[in-house]
């Protein structure tokens, strides 16, 4: 990390993510924690400890192969401070919304505001529209109706899936250029068009959204990295 930034592995974490992306094309990276106390690292990190264990790597005594994931939603859905969306009864919270309390290069702690202030405004919202909307005892609610779903064909959507996982990575990953985003918005629109299952439906909305969001930002900023 020395020759990617002064702070080396204490770099904003879009700065890490890319330079082991450009590592990892001359062979795996590892993170080294053996300078630390052994004693330390196995109460200090008690699960990544036992999980690693389990794959025959034992982090007291051997360098731990790394890759950059996508863990989480970096904030898309614009919010108010009470979570209302621009959709009336439509509210977001947490790590899918755009609630103006985190940066481009969002501290893991902030997840806790976002999940734990805003969701408990949300609920006192609702309840404040329960109350006020609700006729007094009450009120009975409808089922309604709904189509039966067509036959997932699993395998084509398995194949889809994977189609899906891999031109995400490879296209609107960690380094995007625009040539890239189009040729994965036509990949995800032909994909689309022959989807059966909901969720895959919903995965492929999703990416397609995420796709137009970075074609629509032209400069670089926090993990939206685009090269031209």
């Amino acid at each position: 990390m020395e020759r990617y930034h002064k702070l080396k592995e204490l770099a904003p974490r879009d700065i890490v993510a890319r330079a082991i992306f450009e590592e990892e094309k001359t062979g795996t990276v590892y993170l080294d924690l053996r300078h630390k106390n052994a004693n330390y690292l196995r109460t200090r990190f008690p699960q990544i400890y036992k999980t690693l264990k389990s794959y025959g790597i034992d982090i007291t005594k051997r360098s731990i192969p790394v890759s950059p994931a996508a863990h989480y939603m970096c904030g898309g859905i614009k919010v108010n401070l009470r979570g209302e969306t621009g959709v009336k009864n439509l509210y977001a919270f947490g790590e899918t919304a755009c609630t103006g309390v985190h940066g481009a290069n969002r501290l893991a702690s902030n997840s806790l505001l976002e999940a734990l202030v805003f969701s408990d405004r949300i609920l006192i919202k609702i309840q404040k529209l329960k109350s006020k909307n609700l006729p007094q005892g009450g009120t009975k609610f409808k089922i309604p109706k709904f189509k039966p779903l067509t036959k997932p064909e699993k395998a084509f959507d398995a194949r889809t899936k994977k189609i899906l996982q891999q031109t995400m990575w490879k296209d609107v990953g960690i380094i995007r250029s625009k040539a890239a985003l189009l040729e994965a918005q036509k990949t995800i629109n032909q994909l689309t068009q022959k989807a059966h299952e909901i969720e895959l439906k919903n995965m492929l909305t999703t990416a397609n959204l995420i796709i137009k969001a970075a074609l629509l930002r032209k400069k670089s900023l926090g993990c939206h990295y685009i090269k031209n």
